[in-house]
């Protein structure tokens, strides 16, 4: 037995309920009546269809093929049986005995109502439905007495196991009955649908109805209640449209046939496509779909007769423009069958670039904890990375020495390492050179300058696309890892963040590399330097025992003098060496006292001349007493004098002035010797760090006077640094800041100046 699909609100009619059916026609009839008795026998109740002739008529006959079911005739129905069909609770009968041509027999109706409804529970039904054709009732008085039957029935109705519809051929009624049926009835089904009758007023307020006036009133409120209804429907509806319409995931919704029924913006701008190009459309007939399409559609294909939902699936789309884009998809059928077909929800997420994040988060975290001991394997294994996380089609990571470049290359049969001219025609270098300190992007190489495609890498493989970025190390560009690429890349604001990423991860490797490199000079040097003296030692300890017996006082002093000397030396070197290690652990202690700085650093000029006489000192003006630790000062004046004498040659005069700037003191050294390069000049102040080199290592020491002076500086709140001296030579100045309120007016503001800055001779 086939339900009418126009009615499926029949299905939600429970006992008590009183509906006014009002046709104009079979059709209108059969909408409304064949749902109720189907859904009635079908819910277990027994169903009763009262006609208003003395016979069945013909129309009953046709309605009763359309339920395509043998009902009984009589009143009496067979009991109802388990697994039997609906059928068997169907009784078809007359109403004439209880709606006669001089009156309606209430109380044989309402008895009739009431035995059946027992008779029902004891047969086994749940309730009875009763379906009346009130055509009868139109030969019987006026529409008063109707309206008095309609209301006496709905009163009682609500007692009783009972589910009533009354039917009205609209050719029969006049408008005047139909309006004060209205008040009897909670339903209202017409033209094929139930509605809720706003005008309906129940048993109670029947009974006391009042005045015209109080009627009125109660109608006017249930007028304005569902007024303020429809405009919080329209509200809610306005709300789900913009919600739909501003969310970023792209929105489908489909019918059974998975055919669009609707999309929202987002899903308009993802695919290009337009709403109208696509409603009423299938999604195997949108071409844009053609990568996913047999996995969306077995999925969705799925949800039509399971009812079920999907939850972040993933699948792989072409999108137009884009390529393949990995979307995360969710969807759910959305049913209601008493009143809509079915619909499909489906959301669909791009998740390309989240699963890409991962993606490249999981990469770097592999590559740095495969990070050895090998600075120069780290270095390759991170520019593999490089060439993996951006999937490139060659990486370079060129390394800047003092005259030439060091590549590390990897893919395009680039890989190990290269040794190229400093002045090599790459992309990217001459801005690093420059000082350019950020990520370096060129989408099209073909149309950039000339010099691009001059890159030996360029014009050997044809790449089209670049992205550099500098390596950088305290302040100094010290490399530049690159990316080549054959395709035309657009590169994203993430994929430069991973180039910065790998650069910083090749800048610590630059300073181990760097910090180790000079670990191995200091070694050198530090063999060096105490292999001198202790020769010295061992030499002259064999000649005292050769001499001893035979030598004069005086040769005896001399050899003991060298002895006593090369000591004082390796004592010396020793020194430096705990004083670093105490620098090093944080163990360093300043003993500050107020100090007079002009006695300190003609102390250690006067000793200082005791090896060279041309040794000078200037002042200018009143130097107050500074807070300082006395001796760690003196050790700073002792370091950059040596330095100074160490590096000046034979007869050319040291230079030394302290002068009030401001609120600090301020003193140089100045020298003739080779002077500083200026790359050197800051990175001077480290450990171990010489301006020559260990192969052609001629002057005394092991790179640690200076670091030792900087870091006493500092530790005094000063500043100390090295400038290049007009004329050859150089200039190491450092200040102390003086007490508060010990800044002098009358002393210039201007640098402490050497002689020949003066206008002296030098």
């Amino acid at each position: 037995m086939k339900e009418n699909p126009l009615l499926p609100e029949i299905h939600r009619l429970s006992h008590g309920d009183h509906v006014a059916s009002l046709f104009r026609d079979i059709e209108e009839r059969k909408a409304v009546l064949l749902p109720f008795l189907v859904s009635s026998l079908r819910m277990g109740k027994k169903a009763f269809l009262l006609h208003g002739d003395s016979e069945m008529p013909a129309r009953i006959r046709d309605l009763l093929h359309d339920l395509n079911i043998k009902g009984s005739l009589a009143g009496n129905a067979p009991k109802r049986k388990k697994n039997k069909g609906v059928s068997t609770g169907l009784v078809v009968q007359s109403a004439k005995e209880y709606f006669l041509s001089d009156g309606i027999r209430w109380t044989r109706f309402l008895d009739f109502l009431e035995r059946q409804a027992l008779t029902a529970f004891e047969e086994g039904f749940d309730g009875i439905a009763v379906a009346c054709d009130m055509g009868c009732l139109s030969r019987i008085g006026g529409r008063s007495a109707v309206a008095s039957f309609e209301r006496r029935y709905d009163a009682v109705l609500s007692g009783l196991p009972v589910t009533s519809l009354c039917e009205y051929d609209l050719a029969i009624w006049g408008p005047d009955t139909l309006i004060e049926l209205m008040d009897s009835h909670p339903i209202l089904a017409l033209e094929g649908n139930l509605y809720e009758n706003i005008f309906y007023e129940g048993p109670r307020e029947r009974a006391d109805e009042g005045e015209s006036l109080e009627i009125l009133n109660r109608r006017l409120a249930r007028i304005r209640e569902r007024r303020d209804l429809e405009i919080d429907r329209d509200r809610a509806r306005i709300l789900a449209e913009a919600i739909v319409r501003t969310i970023r995931e792209s929105l489908l919704v489909l019918d059974e046939d998975l055919k669009v029924v609707s999309a929202n913006p987002a899903f308009e701008s993802t695919f290009s496509l337009g709403l109208e190009e696509v409603r009423g459309k299938k999604l195997e007939d949108l071409g844009s779909w053609a990568v996913g399409l047999p996995g969306l559609l077995k999925h969705l294909a799925g949800l039509v007769p399971e009812r079920a939902s999907l939850e972040d699936t993933e699948l792989e789309i072409a999108l137009p423009g884009l390529g393949k884009r990995f979307m995360r998809m969710s969807a759910r059928r959305v049913v209601d069958e008493e009143r809509f077909p079915a619909l499909l929800l489906v959301a669909l997420q791009d998740v390309t670039e989240q699963l890409r994040h991962r993606e490249i988060i999981e990469s770097l975290n592999r590559t740095f904890l495969g990070l050895g001991s090998d600075y120069l394997e780290n270095m390759d294994v991170i520019t593999n990375s490089c060439r993996s996380i951006l999937k490139s089609d060659m990486a370079l990571y060129l390394r800047f020495e003092a005259d030439r470049l060091i590549a590390l290359g990897t893919g395009r049969d680039e890989g190990g390492v290269m040794v190229l001219p400093k002045n090599s025609p790459l992309i990217g270098l001459e801005e690093v050179m420059r000082g350019h300190g950020s990520t370096i992007t060129v989408r099209d190489i073909t149309r950039g300058p000339v010099a691009w495609r001059e890159d030996p890498w360029v014009s050997g493989h044809g790449f089209s696309s670049y992205i550099g970025h500098p390596v950088v190390l305290e302040g100094a560009i010290v490399g530049l890892l690159s990316c080549y690429f054959i395709n035309e890349r657009v590169f994203t604001p993430e994929e430069e963040h991973v180039m910065g990423i790998l650069a910083r991860a090749l800048a610590i490797e630059e300073e181990r590399y760097r910090k180790e490199r000079s670990l191995k000079d200091f070694v050198d040097i530090a063999s060096h330097e105490l292999r001198h003296p202790l020769t010295l030692i061992k030499g002259y300890a064999a000649t005292l025992m050769h001499l001893i017996p035979k030598a004069e006082s005086g040769v005896i002093g001399e050899v003991l003098r060298a002895v006593e000397l090369g000591a004082d030396r390796m004592n010396e070197l020793v020194k430096k060496l705990l004083d670093l290690s105490r620098m090093e652990r944080g163990r360093f202690i300043t003993a500050k006292t107020p100090s007079d700085l002009c006695s300190l650093l003609r102390r250690a000029v006067e000793e200082a001349r005791i090896e060279r006489d041309n040794v000078r000192m200037r002042k200018w003006g009143f130097i107050p007493l500074v807070d300082a630790d006395p001796e760690a000062i003196y050790e700073v004046a002792v370091i950059l004098l040596e330095n100074a004498l160490k590096f000046s040659p034979h007869g050319s005069p040291v230079d030394v002035g302290i002068k009030v700037i401001g609120q600090e003191v301020m003193i140089h050294v100045a020298d003739r010797g080779p002077g500083v390069p200026p790359p050197l000049r800051r990175r001077i102040f480290e450990k171990f760090v010489q301006a020559d080199s260990v192969d052609h290592h001629h002057a005394p020491g092991m790179g640690i006077g200076l670091y030792l002076a900087r870091e006493i500086v500092e530790a005094h709140g000063g500043r100390i640094w090295c400038e290049g001296r007009k004329g050859g030579g150089s200039v190491f100045r450092f200040t102390l800041p003086l007490k508060q309120g010990d800044s002098f007016k009358r002393t210039s503001p201007s640098p402490l100046k050497t002689p020949e800055e003066t206008g002296e001779r030098a």
